[in-house]
């Protein structure tokens, strides 16, 4: 009886050991890639917080210099029918706000 035992223990021993060995790998795998997916996603928020913040002042000095064109009434020459204007549109260039682009949803 105690050497039918013992090779049980064995085969039970070995059997534990190779569940094991992928049940941990799989575990370990499991937590690594939740954390990459959590630390991805706090990436992503912080990109987008950045865009936005800098599209917002860039669309709020794009604003105060269009306040000069709508208010100017220009100078209109009789002889040809042509306005001028001291104040034209300025230009909105997104150039200087860095960020991936990407990142943001279509």
């Amino acid at each position: 009886m105690s050497a039918g035992i013992s090779v049980w223990t064995a085969v039970i021993g070995a059997a534990a050991g190779v569940a094991g060995a992928p049940g941990s790998q799989w575990l370990s795998h499991h937590f690594k890639t939740s954390r990459e997916r959590r630390a991805s996603e706090d990436k992503l928020t912080r990109v987008r917080y950045l865009i936005a913040t800098r599209l917002v002042f860039l669309l709020e000095r794009f604003a105060q210099q269009c306040v000069h064109s709508a208010c100017e009434r220009g100078y209109s020459n009789h002889k040809n029918g042509q306005i001028r204007v001291e104040h034209y549109l300025p230009d909105l260039n997104y150039s200087a706000i860095a960020g991936d682009w990407r990142s943001l949803p279509t």
